[in-house]
């Protein structure tokens, strides 16, 4: 069997319904045979940085490991910031470049990054921002490279590589390897601990007069259902906390959600901790933009700390019991232990009378709320970094049906982009994008993927024409503005009616703009463009802003 031949079979043996990326001469090969099988399908992005973000997208909804395909020099160049993303945030895909022909290594080939003569050696530029890199020299090291790259991506819940000379693609695997070749084995580690866990909940469980507070993390971003973890909370009788990048993970309208924790959180989290003995954090390192603010208040607690790897702490507390491996098992066996219930009735969905104004200028709290009030109770959210994303992050209201995913690993702008397009092609369910101005400049005509796949999307682009958030810092921080980070005024709704006619693009300007706007919204059946023009002095609600 060929090696592109093989790739693709295994894609289809993973049930890998989509790759994302760019063609080129290097990868080119792989496409063909990609192209004629009836079970996986190229999505074919603007760049590949969303190609990236795409497959990031694609394995938040589907909980399953994805591919980008992309060719040799700028191509997979583009992908870096993207495998930092993916490594910083725990979120893994395969990553396969073709690179020059064995035979021109070395000799001024065109893009050749083999480390040969005088050029860069490409492999080791992505060893640290991965888990694995497979520098492929023989056909006979293919199947074993791509059976380990997704295995470990998905173990490691990080990143890998697999780097292909294009002359490889078309050689034969000896039959002989294709006989011997075993899938890497997944150990699972065996929670430490345990036994000091059914401790400490017990001790929760007899003290009736406090709740605790729990404190829910970016690591959950892996199950594929939360409900054993969000009844476990249920019935210790605690006070519940997202870290920021777990904002979606429980329902804000229960009478037990206090809000967020750090540099966005709240201040009723903050309150809780101070006159709280006990503390349990499910799936976080609490990083310092989720424990911004906190960390006096918890050296005085009992920490009891759920992960599912051996990470090292950036808390310090009194007391701490740390519990590793499978943390959905780890939950569901003391839930189980301690005969919990699962009867809790879910908070009713009500929808709230909001003020109506005339006002001319729209501030970010206001149209976040109406917005919010219009939100499906599942719909998914994907929010982008800067000024708008901390407002939305901050104020927007969700069930905790829908996925909600903000990019903060590296804080790229525009990664909400690709993510939620990745994410809808995968589920094709109706998916919410805010960014900021600045973030669609960078990359917001990657917009016409989403297009291309008709795909029911709605993006908020709050456009205050300026890189906000550095506008802000400048003001704040630096005695005023040079104006460097400020925009001449862009009009995208106007400009998107031109450029995609079958698409809806609305310019909005006041709130009863934006209340049209919405139900015109509701039922989208391709992408809508909603550009939202806001002042640029709002201070976003970051507490390392309060000087």
């Amino acid at each position: 069997m060929l090696v592109k031949d093989y790739i693709c079979r295994y894609l289809e043996e993973l049930e890998c319904q989509h790759v994302f990326g760019v063609s080129g001469a290097n990868i080119e090969d792989l496409y063909s045979a990609i192209f004629k099988s009836k079970k996986v399908s190229v999505v074919l992005s603007k760049n590949e940085y969303n190609a990236g973000m795409m497959a990031i997208g694609s394995y938040i909804s589907s909980k399953s490991v994805r591919a980008v395909l992309t060719t040799s020099g700028a191509g997979v160049l583009n992908t870096i910031p993207i495998l930092a993303e993916g490594y910083s945030s725990k979120l893994p895909f395969v990553l396969i470049s073709g690179t020059v022909p064995q035979n021109l290594e070395g000799k001024g080939a065109f893009q050749d990054t083999s480390g040969a003569g005088d050029t860069f050696d490409l492999s080791k530029m992505l060893d640290p921002c991965t888990h694995s890199v497979f520098n492929i020299r023989e056909a006979s090291e293919i199947p074993k490279a791509i059976i380990q790259a997704f295995a470990r991506a998905k173990k490691s819940k990080r990143p890998t590589a697999v780097l292909i000379p294009k002359n490889i693609f078309n050689m034969e695997i000896p039959s002989h390897i294709m006989k011997e070749v075993h899938k890497e084995d997944v150990v699972e580690e065996w929670p430490l601990n345990f036994e000091l866990a059914r401790e400490f909940i017990s001790r929760v469980l007899i003290n009736k007069n406090e709740s605790p507070l729990i404190i829910l993390g970016e690591d959950l971003i892996h199950l594929k259902d939360l409900r054993n973890i969000q009844l476990f909370a249920k019935n210790l009788n605690g006070k519940i906390a997202l870290t920021p990048v777990a904002k979606g993970f429980y329902d804000h309208l229960d009478s037990d959600f206090l809000g967020l924790t750090g540099v966005m959180g709240h201040d009723d989290v903050n309150a809780h901790l101070k006159t709280c003995h006990d503390v349990i954090v499910i799936g976080s390192k609490m990083d310092m933009l989720s424990r911004f603010s906190m960390e006096a208040d918890f050296e005085n607690k009992k920490v009891l700390h759920f992960n599912s790897e051996i990470q090292r702490s950036n808390l310090k507390s009194m007391e701490r019991i740390e519990v590793l491996g499978d943390i959905e098992k780890n939950i569901f066996k003391l839930y189980q232990d301690f005969g919990f219930h699962n009867d809790f009735p879910a908070p009713a969905h009500t929808r709230h009378e909001l003020e109506h104004t005339h006002h001319h200028h729209i501030d970010y709290t206001s149209a976040i709320a109406l917005i919010g009030n219009e939100l499906e109770s599942d719909a998914d959210v994907f929010v982008d970094a800067g000024n708008s994303g901390a407002f939305v992050i901050h104020d927007l209201k969700v069930r905790g049906e829908g996925l909600f995913y903000v990019s903060l690993g590296m804080g790229g702008m525009g990664n909400s982009i690709g993510a939620s397009i990745g994410s809808a092609i995968e589920s094709k369910k109706k998916t919410y994008v805010f960014l900021g101005d600045g973030s669609f400049l960078m990359h917001g005509l990657e917009i016409h993927t989403a297009i291309q796949h008709s795909l029911p999307m709605v993006f908020f682009i709050f456009n205050n024409n300026s890189h906000g958030m550095c506008s802000t810092r400048e003001s704040i921080f630096l005695d005023g503005e040079t104006g460097v980070n400020n925009f001449r005024p862009c009009y995208f709704g106007q400009g998107f009616d031109r450029i995609f006619p079958e698409v809806q693009s609305f310019e909005v300007n006041t709130m009863e703009e934006l209340r049209f706007t919405m139900l015109k919204t509701k039922h989208p059946s391709m992408p809508c463009i909603v550009s939202i023009n806001i002042d640029n002095h709002a201070k976003p609600p970051f507490r390392t802003f309060n000087k």
